[in-house]
């Protein structure tokens, strides 16, 4: 296929070895795409994988495809912003290897990005019917409220609810605050450290179902990438770059976060009910976690539940009282 001289949206997808089955998905999909602006797409492959290139070979007779492997470090990070460095849209989208875009998303994204200044579009996603609090995300009247300076709820600001799977946004905007930060290696955090800055730097979310997705997910138990160590130090880096938040959010009054959390209800229904249990835990207020849970028990499924009095108790037995996010 003639290159894009000019292509206006670059379509970004990171993959890693082991991925073939879902990458291949993926790139149907974008082939399918409803959209008239000239796009490109970048694969960046963590790692060599010589099954790839004759995938990567049969679809660049279709699509202005780009290629790059790398070495092997499970750095999602770094892979986004290597495939940064090589785009030459003025609009980015980024995928991981395991989504299925719907066929008008490209479209979507292109739209939303064109008519809305200073702003990111995260998509709607949906895994095996597993109920996620991203789902509601389209509601208007809830976006305007964890975009705007009422919002004073750690759990509710728009950086939250951030997936980094399947997600738009200005070129301009992503190099403004320096791209995806290279110290997350392996499984998580990177992404809500990204919109983080994103949060900092007064851009506007929107999530849409417009440009919703599928997402398989890949096997947690076929990679270092999700090693249980890594996580956590993952954890602990975003804890440190959101510490003046959390400070603040733990100096609120109580009666102050119980009225958010009945202002917010209305939205996302009795999930509000794992925010209240998490928020009571984190205070080590085990009382009133007991109430919201015999609460939630009444509406949700009790693995959910049991889960975060399970993290309780492994925080107890360890004295570990640090602050949960």
């Amino acid at each position: 296929m003639v290159k894009n001289t000019n292509p206006i949206l670059s379509v970004i997808i990171c993959s890693a070895q082991g991925n073939l089955n879902t990458l291949k998905f993926s790139l149907k999909a974008i082939l399918e795409q409803k959209i008239k602006i000239p796009f490109e797409v970048i694969v960046t492959n963590d790692g060599f994988d010589e099954k790839i290139l004759n995938l990567i070979d049969t679809y660049k007779k279709y699509l202005d495809l780009q290629y790059f492997d790398r070495k092997n470090d499970m750095c999602l990070s770094r892979s986004r912003n290597i495939a940064v460095k090589n785009s030459k849209g003025k609009y980015l989208v980024f995928i991981d290897s395991d989504i299925i875009l719907n066929p008008l998303a490209l479209n979507s994204y292109y739209n939303l990005l064109w008519e809305n200044k200073n702003t990111s579009v995260w998509g709607e996603y949906h895994f095996q019917g597993k109920k996620d609090i991203r789902l509601v995300m389209g509601n208007k009247e809830y976006q305007e409220y964890i975009n705007s300076k009422r919002n004073i709820i750690l759990y509710f600001k728009p950086f939250y609810h951030t997936f980094a799977g399947s997600f738009g946004l200005k070129k301009e905007i992503y190099q403004q605050i320096g791209g995806f930060c290279e110290d997350f290696v392996g499984y998580g955090y990177e992404d809500k450290e990204f919109a983080y800055r994103l949060y900092k730097n007064k851009i506007k979310f929107i999530f849409s179902e417009n440009v919703s997705a599928i997402h398989l997910g890949n096997s947690e138990n076929d990679s270092d990438f999700y090693n249980k160590d890594r996580i956590k130090k993952n954890s602990n880096l975003l804890l440190k770059k959101l510490f003046e938040d959390i400070k603040y959010f733990y100096l609120l009054d109580e009666n102050i976060v119980i009225k958010e959390f009945e202002y917010v209800h209305k939205f996302i229904g009795n999930l509000i009910y794992l925010f209240y249990i998490t928020y009571f835990l984190s205070r080590n207020n085990e009382k009133k976690a007991f109430e919201y849970t015999q609460i939630a028990e009444k509406y949700l499924e009790k693995n959910s539940i049991l889960n975060l009095w399970k993290e309780y108790s492994i925080k107890k037995e360890n004295n570990d009282f640090s602050i949960w996010y």
